[in-house]
């Protein structure tokens, strides 16, 4: 069987052009014992990709190499099977890449349920994008009905995810984003409560959800004009900019390791929390 892949034709220098990835033809050869062929029905393009296309950047994940196929979750079903717990025609997702079809073991997918009202879903909002919004507002932030919470980069889809949960709790939602068709997507589609424009000083349609005789949106503000900007463009836009130096990053206290592993095994645990709770 032959499968097309995108892979990483070069490294991006500023904002990644169409020219920096390819399109190959690979033969797919005999299926091995405990593996699986998967037709790819949807694949991504998380943010976090971006940092890996450089081959500089420290992450939590290694960089791509040259030649090798673009990664990120996908959606798919299964055409062959050699693993006793998946059968053709399964439903799956896991993080097979930018391919046509692809040859995977079974402790790499999670099977979906056939009858499921949105499959696509389960690379985006039940995926890496909306499961960090979830955790990061129900779990870090530990957001209440009645509350204010601030969201930044409330556009993206961790951010926008984040904030629509946060509306279904009960909280007034503030987006930070850039641009008409970005506020205007916020406040109609996603329901925000009012949108400030890349953090600057037009924040009046915010003001009257600033809490009585507290005034933490400035504050929240006065903090987001020095830390907010430089942590989003340092996440994907700084890279396309040049000015990221090789090696830095955000990610320091990832060398809080025995936090990390028991935060992200918990986490693990309540993705089926997450999912059930999803409409």
């Amino acid at each position: 069987m032959k499968s097309r892949h995108v892979v990483l034709a070069r490294r991006p220098n500023g904002a990644p052009v169409p020219e920096d990835f390819r399109v190959e033809t690979r033969e797919l050869g005999e299926l091995p014992d405990g593996r699986v062929t998967v037709q790819v029905l949807y694949t991504t393009a998380n943010p976090g990709s971006r940092g890996r296309l450089d081959g500089t950047v420290a992450s939590y994940v290694r960089p791509l190499n040259i030649g090798e196929t673009m990664e990120g979750p996908t959606v798919g079903r299964v055409i062959e099977t050699r693993h006793p717990d998946f059968a053709v025609g399964d439903l799956v997702w896991g993080a097979s890449g930018w391919a046509e079809h692809v040859q995977v073991g079974g402790r790499a997918l999670n099977k979906i349920a056939k009858d499921t009202q949105h499959l696509s879903a389960w690379g985006g909002v039940l995926n890496i994008p909306g499961l960090t919004g979830y955790f990061a507002l129900r779990d870090v932030g530990l957001a209440k009905a009645g509350e204010t919470v601030l969201v930044s980069s409330a556009a993206g889809p961790v951010g926008a995810t984040a904030g629509q949960i946060a509306r279904i709790m009960g909280c007034k939602v503030i987006g930070i984003a850039s641009g008409d068709v970005r506020r205007d997507w916020l406040l109609k589609e996603a329901k925000f409560n009012a949108v400030i424009d890349d953090i600057t000083a037009r924040f009046e349609a915010a003001r009257e959800f600033v809490l009585p005789g507290e005034n933490r949106l400035a504050a929240a503000l006065d903090v987001a004009r020095t830390v907010v900007r430089r942590a989003e463009r340092e996440a994907v836009a700084a890279t396309d900019e040049g000015w990221l130096e090789p090696g830095s990053s955000i990610v320091p206290y990832l060398n809080r390791l025995a936090d990390l592993v028991y935060t992200l095994a918990r986490w693990q645990e309540g993705h089926f929390r997450a999912v059930r709770e999803a409409p």
